[in-house]
């Protein structure tokens, strides 16, 4: 899928009233925190995507200043296609930034459209305390080397130089 660049957008004035969210069942005492977390977002377009983006400067618990990534297609259809989040989130954060996506605990679960979540930590030379620490990316005809299958990569993709099923464990973080 080839994605344009992204260009800020602003909401679409309706939904900055009472009145839209209210038929949508929104409480009318319950809008204007909706309106406040609008005004916290930037948002972003292009021929695919909308994407919310919102700076997290204080998470507490020793945790560094991070970034949301709200992500939606802009027909509405579902996603989940882990190429598309990691060119997403280098358009909009950094290519040197790390994210996650979460799979909550059941109690914490947010799931109520084609609507998905990336947190990055805003700092591109800060690391999460788990994950892989050296890049590994092979093609199709690489990975079937050791039995595996891979989507043939974007135009531009770098593979590494590394033998195909070189040993993994030398790459993961302790």
């Amino acid at each position: 899928m080839k994605l344009e660049p992204f260009k800020p957008a602003q909401p679409k004035p309706e939904t900055l009233t009472v009145e839209y969210w209210t038929k949508r069942g929104l409480k009318a005492e319950d809008v204007p925190a909706v309106l406040e977390q609008f005004a916290k977002e930037r948002i972003y377009l292009n021929n695919v995507f909308q994407v919310n983006v919102q700076e997290l400067p204080d998470q507490g618990a020793g945790w560094p200043p991070m970034v949301h990534l709200s992500i939606k297609r802009r027909d509405k259809k579902q996603i989940h296609d882990w190429r598309i989040f990691q060119q997403i989130k280098n358009m909009l954060v950094g290519t040197e930034n790390e994210a996650v996506e979460l799979y909550p605990a059941e109690s914490r679960l947010v799931d109520t459209a084609n609507q998905y979540h990336l947190w990055a930590l805003a700092d591109p030379a800060a690391r999460f305390p788990f994950g892989y620490v050296k890049r590994a990316v092979s093609g199709p005809m690489e990975a079937a080397v050791v039995g595996a299958r891979q989507a043939p990569l974007p135009e531009g993709t770098v593979e590494t130089p590394e033998p195909p099923g070189a040993a993994f464990a030398d790459m993961v973080a302790p």
